[in-house]
């Protein structure tokens, strides 16, 4: 009788739980970093790095993982146990990035090319030699992993081990026939023969490359990789699977993760967010935030905004070892120089200060997802958007209508996602001059739906299907130059339209928004937000029943002396159209709480703002008697307390406390120190880091005025800022005299 008491005592509570409880966990916004682990060594190293990084905001951290054998075995394993333990301790996910390793391949070279196992006939270098697609390399390399995840599960007792990344930025290259061994071609027709690409004795080499290559094919590595996954999941059931972020740019179903190098132009985001939305489904997407043409001042965190505001998923940042505290014990690391006491002070006064510059970005994303994850994480687009048909394959610029022409693309990615989601869009473009039998009838099928078709004007029309009525002609290839015809009189298109100076590329840009707004409004495209200022990106979303348009600042100071383009933000000001005809609509700044002024404008409101340099501003439009229903506004820095000024021989020491433990500065950026002199009331003196660079980290809580003249009495106020641009209160005044030395 108890028993049942109790079940129906948790069946009710359960009930009220569903029926008035609040709303259910927000799924956090995910930040991943590779590889910060290299130079810990033990378990206060790795409780250093991983506090370091939570700090930051990261939720994922990679360490390097093997299948190999471990020649240390109990070092190793200690090792990894003190890992695992700083993991569990501080929350975080932890990941193993395996490259692919086959030195224990039980076959020597001769057995290896007698059956198919090796891929090419000429060895050698770094690159992949190993068949993907023999059964054999297969069922090798899963039960290496298989024997690999078992040690690493033995350290692991907080099971904290969730991430994988497989395999290398090398992958494998389709050999030409007269490059691989018969043995291998043969095995690689007999798998395209198994998935249907190939009939029986069919040996079409156009066919085998696309199903290789393709972003949705089941070829190139995808048994090598699918068997590892089956492997891990065994083990671990909630694992996620990454690939290689350099240059494996194929992606396979199943498996999610892909980037590339990002120019040093921050606009390159769109077409790298594009492109892994394209190749992701249905995995997760990641993007990076190394800029590899410097990913310093405001630019990576530019980047991050630019990527959220264009839908990326989850955030990704390579190239961490320049923040880790560990570098500064071996900065030597990848360094072929003299090792010499000269040399190794150099080396560290530059890790500082790429740490200096980098950091304040990495800050500012890791406190923004913490005070805006849930609202990243639940936000939804606004209904109208555009569906590019087979993913970004035609003008290399077209992903630049996000930026330019504020166009938010749904890449309508293979077949499958073509069945399902094909009726939701108003407008469909197709970026190629020809498309498939079964592109072509995914089309008529769409405007048959209700869509208008957007199409080049050389499209090639299949034979013997009826032609598109409601068609809209566009040039996806607008910014591209055309190059002279050739002797055929054939026009080739050049590489690239976006030559020339930043200034140059920007006006090109612009004019081509302004060019892309007109023909999507020909097709019907209209979007909530608009705006003519194209260096402010926007993304229009809906949250809680609000409209929310998220303002990114993409406007950066022009070409330096030196010819390189400096990545430094500046304030933008922007006017907002808002495409809404009820009457006593509200819009609020989200971060600040305040209401902004709102005007009445054709077809809608308009509004006029300013988004602050490397940026964004979160607007929600709120309807007659709304109320915004989600977080509150950005909370303001800390109080600086206890504000003390003391007589020092070189000037006037200020020292200070903080009410928490701020190990790297995530709420704390940098502080403003005001000081007035002989009664004058306290103005800005000087910003000051908020961070130490040395030693364990910690905020700055001293600072010496080197300037206080002797004979004068100061007062002091002192300030925090956070890496959300909110400032704290004023701490109390704190008075002091410099005096002389001879006093």
């Amino acid at each position: 009788m108890l028993r049942r008491i109790l079940v129906l005592c948790f069946i009710l509570g359960f009930c009220l739980g569903q029926a008035f409880g609040g709303e259910p966990a927000a799924p956090r916004v995910e930040y991943l970093v590779w590889d910060a682990h290299r130079f810990a060594r033990t378990a206060e190293d790795f409780e250093r790095d991983v506090r370091f990084l939570k700090d930051l905001g990261f939720t994922h951290s990679l360490m390097a993982g093997t299948t190999r054998s471990k020649k240390d075995g109990e070092a190793q394993a200690a090792r990894l146990a003190d890992a695992f333990k700083a993991f569990e301790k501080h929350g975080l996910v932890a990941g193993l990035r395996f490259a692919w390793e086959f030195d224990e391949f039980p076959m020597s070279p001769e057995e290896r090319i007698a059956a198919g196992v090796q891929l090419k006939k000429k060895t050698g270098g770094e690159h992949p030699t190993y068949n993907p697609m023999h059964p054999k390399v297969v069922e090798y390399y899963a039960e290496a992993f298989k024997r690999a995840i078992e040690e690493y599960k033995k350290a692991d007792s907080g099971n904290s081990l969730k991430w994988f990344l497989i395999g290398t930025e090398r992958t494998w290259d389709l050999p030409k026939p007269e490059e691989a061994h018969p043995q291998a071609l043969e095995a690689i027709f007999a798998a395209a023969r198994e998935d249907g690409i190939l009939k029986e004795g069919e040996t079409d080499l156009a066919k085998l490359g696309a199903w290789w290559g393709g972003a949705h094919g089941w070829g190139r590595d995808w048994r090598l990789r699918k068997a590892v996954e089956d492997t891990i999941l065994a083990r671990i059931p909630d694992a996620e699977f990454f690939v290689d972020p350099i240059w494996a740019v194929k992606i396979v179903h199943g498996f999610g993760g892909d980037w590339s190098y990002i120019d040093g132009d921050p606009r390159h985001i769109a077409d790298a967010v594009l492109r892994l939305k394209a190749m992701c489904r249905p995995a997760p997407v990641i993007h990076s935030t190394q800029l590899i043409r410097g990913a310093y001042r405001d630019c990576v965190l530019e980047a991050n905004l630019l990527a959220l505001c264009m839908g990326a998923e989850k955030l990704y940042h390579w190239g961490v070892h320049t923040i880790e505290p560990g570098a500064e014990a071996n900065p030597f690391y990848r360094q072929k120089v003299e090792k010499t006491p000269e040399k190794e002070k150099e080396l560290v006064e530059a890790l500082r200060a790429k740490r200096r510059e980098k950091e304040p970005a990495l800050r500012a994303t890791g406190r923004i997802l913490r005070e805006r994850g849930a609202l990243f994480a639940r936000w939804k687009p606004l209904a109208q958007r555009v569906a590019l048909l087979s993913g970004v394959y035609g003008g290399e610029e077209l992903n630049q209508a996000l930026l330019a022409a504020h166009v938010p693309f749904d890449i309508l990615r293979e077949q499958g996602d073509r069945r399902a989601n094909m009726k939701k869009y108003a407008v469909v473009a197709s970026a190629k001059p020809a498309v498939s039998l079964e592109d072509y009838k995914d089309l008529l099928e769409m405007e048959q739906a209700g869509a208008t078709i957007m199409l080049p004007a050389d499209f090639a029309y299949p034979e013997g299907l009826p032609r598109l009525s409601k068609v809209v002609t566009w040039d996806p290839d607008f910014m591209l130059p055309k190059e002279a015809p050739d002797a055929a009189g054939k026009t080739k298109r050049a590489k690239s339209g976006l030559a020339g100076t930043p200034a140059e590329r920007r006006a090109l840009l612009h004019a081509w928004g302004a060019e892309l707004s007109k023909v999507f409004a020909a097709a019907g495209f209209k979007p909530c937000f608009d705006s003519a200022n194209r260096d402010v990106v926007i993304g229009s979303y809906e949250y809680g029943g609000a409209k929310l348009a998220f303002l990114v600042n993409d406007l950066r100071q022009g070409q330096g002396e030196d010819g390189a383009v400096e990545h430094l933000g500046v304030d933008n000001e922007v006017e907002l159209r808002v495409r809404d005809e009820r009457d006593g609509l509200k819009a609020l700044d989200l971060d600040t709480g305040e209401e902004l002024k709102f005007a009445k404008a054709e077809g809608g409101w308009k509004l006029v703002t300013t988004v602050p340099a490397a940026w964004y501003k979160l607007i929600a439009i709120l309807g007659p008697g709304e109320s915004w229903k989600g977080a509150g506004p950005l909370p303001a820095a800390p109080a600086v307390t206890a504000l003390e000024a003391a007589r020092e021989g070189a000037g006037v020491k200020l020292s200070w406390k903080l009410p928490f433990d701020d190990w790297v500065g995530c709420d704390v950026e940098r502080y403003e120190l005001l000081r007035g002199e002989a009664g004058a009331e306290p103005a800005k003196l000087v910003e000051i880091d908020g961070r130490n660079m040395t030693g364990p980290g910690g905020v700055v809580t001293e600072y010496l005025d080197a300037t206080a003249k002797a004979g004068t009495v100061y007062v002091y106020q002192l300030r925090a800022l956070s890496p959300l641009r909110t400032a704290g209160p004023l701490s109390p005044k704190a008075e002091a005299r410099r005096f002389r030395i001879s006093d």
